[in-house]
């Protein structure tokens, strides 16, 4: 089972591009097909095959709220026709694990029902390497990005860049959607701790941020505590990847003077 990257690797994965820019600024809920295909057309253009982008509650026994599906028309039945039973296998291994993981190895003794058996077998005729399912957890709900991989990139470096792809997508798509709002309510840190968490991502100091927030640089230092504290962070590493993943951060939006 592929790993997630160490707290630094994922740091410097998520400074090398802002995908935010591929979106507009307000993304409304009308438009969500719209989104998910414009991180379609991203993943073609990087080699890969975005396969489906589900919207869903952490609590599986409620079905997703929306699901975007690029998939064989028998697979696209089967997942549809799933969604009143709690999801997909899919689904529900993104709610059971909250970490990525590979379509290919999911257990059939876990899945051992007709539909569930029937779903695996028309992902095995999928034609990639492996489909990396990505889960991104925000407040109460999550986002969960499954993307094919060649079978001659199935590498763990390929994966680490899709999955910090997907991070990025993720908080740049889910800013305007009026639909799961609720889902992803910030639920642990203050404005202001989110705020400097996000300029921190951005890699400013403690003194410009101090600036940006009209603050002291004491205070500053004082904010990154608490929230590391709040969020059960030992650092700048942990704080920042544990607050995109729980989505402290995925609805601020900052102004730089």
């Amino acid at each position: 089972m592929f790993q997630a990257t160490d707290e630094r690797e994922f740091e410097e994965d998520l400074a090398e591009e802002d995908l935010s820019r591929l979106f507009p600024d307000d993304i409304q809920s009308s438009e969500l097909n719209a989104a998910c295909n414009i991180a379609k057309q991203f993943f073609k253009d990087a080699g890969h095959q975005l396969v489906s982008v589900i919207f869903c509650d952490c609590d599986d026994t409620r079905p997703a709220l929306r699901a975007f599906r690029n998939l064989p028309s028998e697979l696209d039945s089967l997942s549809h026709k799933m969604k009143s039973v709690g999801g997909c296998p899919a689904q529900k291994e993104a709610q059971r694990l909250l970490r990525p993981f590979d379509w290919f190895n999911f257990s059939p003794d876990r899945y051992s029902d007709l539909q569930s058996m029937k779903f695996l077998l028309q992902v095995s005729k999928l034609p990639y390497g492996c489909v990396l399912g990505v889960p991104v957890r925000m407040g109460n709900g999550l986002i969960v990005f499954s993307v094919g991989i060649d079978k001659s990139r199935c590498d763990t470096d390929t994966k680490r860049a899709v999955i910090s792809d997907v991070l990025q997508l993720a908080m740049a798509m889910i800013g305007g959607l009026s639909e799961v709002d609720q889902l992803f309510q910030t639920q642990k840190l203050s404005t202001l701790e989110a705020k400097s968490i996000m300029f921190a991502m951005q890699g400013y100091s403690n003194r410009q941020i101090a600036g940006f927030l009209k603050l002291g640089e004491v205070t500053v230092d004082m904010l990154f505590k608490s929230a590391a504290d709040r969020m059960g962070a030992k650092n700048h590493f942990q704080l920042i990847s544990k607050a995109i993943a729980d989505g402290e951060i995925a609805n601020i939006q900052l102004t730089v003077n």
